[in-house]
């Protein structure tokens, strides 16, 4: 083996696991928004059953971690009006299966 073989076989695998990496976190990053996004209308979903006279129900907090490679856990806090214009205050809990692409385990606390 001549040296310029050795350098090409050098880089290739550094070549192939940046682009793995890059990918991965590109990945990641689409889809936190999509998680955020779906637990939000699941959670404006739950408040308003619970709490029929809630309006302008809006999360005003939410954070998403990754919970393996099949879910994404999202939290946070939000506010309603209730009855008369009253502020109220929750927070929630929800889970977002990425295969299914759809919310799971959604969690209120108001």
């Amino acid at each position: 083996m001549n040296l310029r073989s050795f350098a090409i076989l050098a880089v290739l695998p550094a070549t192939a696991w940046g682009q793995s990496s890059f990918d991965d976190v590109r990945n990641q990053r689409s889809t936190d928004p999509f998680a955020v996004s779906a637990c939000r209308d699941s959670v404006a979903t739950e408040v308003r059953s619970r709490q029929p006279m809630a309006g302008n129900v809006q999360v005003t907090d939410a954070d998403a971690s990754s919970a393996g490679s099949t879910r994404t856990d999202v939290s946070g806090k939000g506010t309603f009006s209730g009855t008369a214009g009253a502020a109220h205050d929750f927070t929630f809990r929800c889970s977002y299966d990425l295969q299914k692409q759809a919310t799971t385990s959604v969690s209120v606390m108001l």
